[in-house]
């Protein structure tokens, strides 16, 4: 089990011998360059299709060697899928923070979960399922979009809801916390109210500027703060917000973006009366499910919801215009990342702060932290009183555990150069110059830890630090800044990393003006999950699938966007319409006498984007020889491809 403590994002060797494996390798190859290779003229994209297909045929036809710490992950991993599906019992998660992998009892986990959704105050138990009340609600509210000239057809396809499942509820532990208690998270991502409630948050991000207390990350909040001079009157502070989301008001939402439509007004076609309702009906849209219950959030805005950062932003920025004028004190320092603000404020009027804060509205709870020893953390960075100066060094919470992607990973080596460049920067950037050098030991002690070379580790450290000293990496928002030599490239393509055949493809796609990004392959994340309910067959989207006859081996291979079960009920009840509209399966089911398992279709394959769902989908077409398919269905799919198809497996 101890291979789980790399993480899920460890990357697993390619083994040619699995036909998991293969079959990815294959498909992902091939689906990623159909999609990406529409840019090229046809001469380019036909000579590219043949060297691709030669280079992964050589690839997975040719024995494959392993090291020995390949063969070890690769032995370790399958004896840790076996014994976890032989204990059902067990789920691995990973903690709420710091990458740690958790393993619990599930029956445990689920009995707290329960406790936490116990709360009448904050959640409602629903007695059914509301996922089609919400998907009828958006899509009323869309369609009322488009027919008063808000939105055009386009946008309303992207916005309309035809597919989706209700969101789901899981808990990460917070394993740095007496008892372990969790964190609860709603995944709204594919819900019916996603694409809206991603819509609404583009109006709201590009109609109102971030306001001066704003902090992007640790690198602007030490650039704004580094060299600020302190009085000894004076005190750091750090204020939290508990639970913020949960608690924000749907009164002050609605009130923060009536002070600000002068400013929302010209970027949209919306009125304030029609802004307010889509608000609202988001805000009242807060349904999820866990352990095959669902439940309403009553409270706050939705958990997992995109809007929900930026309403909770103009709500606590409202939250200090309304507060300051009332102070007869100067606060020369208030910075704050979402919930979390640090300060500097006269030392005896700190409670007085406190006070006025927690009675801005009674669902809105904070605690605060004062400084110590003349030092306060605040996200990744300690900030010192040092003779009256602010100055900075980086800091590292408790959940910090030092695991970083493993260097025996089978990741891309250039995640490995990032996993070095991105801790030198927090080294350097988030630090005062007396404490370069001991953050810089730090950090080889952390790469060491993770197995990376000395000489590895010595070299790039050696690389960014130069690049530190001579570039000017911090630009006006202490972002770090790299040259951009891609500008010229036509298209972009992301490939499975796979030691051996990675490196010919990106040659192969480079020398046709492609942009080349490199994914993980197979993750520890097969075993590393998040406690969500599985979706049923039915309720499952994006997929390929397989129906099969029930009275010969004639089967049919489709691919829909939408849930499996509408799909399958179109092609049931397509036998009803008149002789002429009749698809391959019905005719299939009347010329024969046949009727097919509509109980159990196979999944062949799932994907989110419609070109490489389609490429799929004619592959899998072609894998089998006794489909009903009509030859155009394939017509697209070039046959220098046949000879890589061959190493596809499908299931019987």
């Amino acid at each position: 089990m101890h291979v789980l403590s790399l993480g899920g994002k460890f990357g697993l060797p390619f083994d040619n011998r699995s036909k998991y494996d293969k079959n990815k390798l294959v498909l992902e190859v091939l689906k990623s360059f159909e999609s990406a290779g529409l840019r090229l003229s046809d001469d380019v994209i036909n000579e590219t299709r043949i060297r691709v297909s030669n280079c992964v045929h050589k690839f997975v036809n040719k024995k494959q060697r392993f090291n020995s710490v390949e063969q070890y992950i690769g032995r370790a991993f399958i004896c840790c899928k076996q014994f976890l599906k032989e204990n059902n019992d067990l789920m691995v998660t990973k903690a709420d923070k710091g990458q740690v992998t958790v393993i619990m009892d599930r029956n445990h986990y689920i009995a707290q979960m329960r406790r936490m959704l116990e709360d009448e105050t904050t959640y409602l138990r629903l007695n059914k399922d509301p996922s089609k009340w919400v998907a009828n609600r958006i899509q009323d509210l869309v369609k009322g979009w488009l027919a008063l000239g808000i939105i055009d057809d386009r946008t309303y396809g992207y916005l309309r809801t035809t597919n989706g499942n209700i969101p789901r509820c899981y808990g990460l532990p917070k394993v740095h916390k007496p008892g372990v208690p969790l964190r609860l998270i709603v995944s709204a991502v594919g819900s019916p109210i996603y694409s809206v409630v991603s819509f609404l948050h583009r109006v709201l991000a590009d109609s109102i500027s971030k306001p001066d207390s704003y902090v992007k990350d640790s690198w602007n909040f030490v650039s704004e703060i580094v060299g600020t001079t302190i009085e000894p009157h004076e005190s750091m502070v750090s204020f939290d917000v508990v639970s913020l989301f949960t608690n924000v008001p749907s009164e002050l939402v609605m009130r923060t973006i009536r002070n600000r439509w002068h400013l929302i007004e010209p970027t949209t076609k919306f009125s304030l009366d029609q802004f307010l309702h889509a608000i609202n009906v988001i805000l009242t849209s807060t349904s999820f499910a866990f352990d095959g219950q669902f439940f309403d959030q009553i409270f706050g805005s939705p958990m997992g919801s995109p809007l929900s950062p930026i309403l909770a932003d103009i709500v606590l920025d409202d939250l200090k215009m309304s507060c300051f004028p009332r102070f007869d004190f100067k606060i020369q320092i208030f910075k704050r990342y979402v919930d979390d603000i640090f300060t500097v404020i006269p030392t005896d009027r700190i409670n007085d702060v406190l006070v006025a804060f927690n009675n801005y509205h009674p669902r809105l709870c904070f605690t605060v932290e004062m400084e110590s020893n003349n030092s306060l953390n605040f996200l990744d960075t300690t900030i010192i009183r040092d003779n009256g100066t602010l100055i900075p060094n980086w800091y590292r919470k408790p959940t910090f555990s030092g695991r970083y992607v493993n260097f025996h990973a089978s990741n891309p080596l250039q995640h490995k150069v990032s996993v070095v460049t991105g801790l030198v920067d927090r080294a350097v950037l988030l630090s005062d110059r007396r404490f370069h050098h001991t953050n810089i030991e730090l950090v080889k002690s952390i790469l060491l830890n993770n197995c990376y070379p000395r000489e590895f580790v010595n070299r790039h450290i050696a690389i960014r630090l130069r690049r530190l000293r001579y570039w000017d990496v911090r630009d006006n928002d202490g972002e770090i800044t790299v040259p951009n030599n891609n500008e010229r490239k036509k298209g972009f393509i992301a490939i499975p990393y796979v030691k051996g055949i990675s490196e010919q493809l990106r040659r192969i796609y480079m020398s046709c003006d492609l942009r080349v990004a490199c994914t993980v392959f197979s993750k520890l994340d097969r075993l590393i999950k998040l406690g969500k309910d599985m979706l049923s067959r039915d309720k499952k989207t994006n997929v390929v699938y397989r129906i099969k006859c029930n009275a010969c081996n004639a089967c049919y291979v489709g691919q829909t966007k939408r849930h499996l079960s509408v799909r399958i009920g179109e092609h049931r009840s397509n036998i009803k319409k008149s002789e002429g509209d009749w698809s391959v399966v019905s005719r299939h089911r009347v010329d024969n006498d046949h009727d097919f398992d509509w109980a159990h279709v196979d999944i062949l394959h799932q994907e989110k984007h419609l070109r490489k769902r389609e490429v799929a989908e004619m592959i899998l077409i072609k894998k089998h020889d006794n489909t009903i398919n009509l030859q155009k269905d394939t017509d697209s799919l070039p046959g220098i491809y046949d000879q890589i198809l061959i190493n596809i497996s499908v299931p019987p």
